[in-house]
């Protein structure tokens, strides 16, 4: 296990219920494409975009995503 780190910057500004909504799409297409979306992916995808929703990121806006070694949830900072 290694920790990971993504850090995405905003180029455009746009609505956080438009960014989970294509998070959302985009985790759920490729855990199904890997026979692994169920139940339990659907409830944590359901808290990301819900999460996002009440958002708006303007240009230059940074999203970090840290995934600890050690852990199977990742943070949103």
């Amino acid at each position: 296990p290694v920790e990971k780190v993504i850090r995405l910057v905003v180029i455009k500004e746009i609505k956080g219920a438009q960014y989970g909504l294509q998070v959302e799409t985009a985790v759920r297409d490729r855990l199904a494409a890997d026979d692994k979306y169920e139940d339990e992916e659907e409830e944590a995808l359901e808290k990301v975009v819900e999460f996002f929703r009440s958002k708006y990121f303007k240009k230059n806006s940074v999203i970090t995503y840290h995934f600890p070694a050690n852990s199977p949830t990742a943070e949103v900072m």
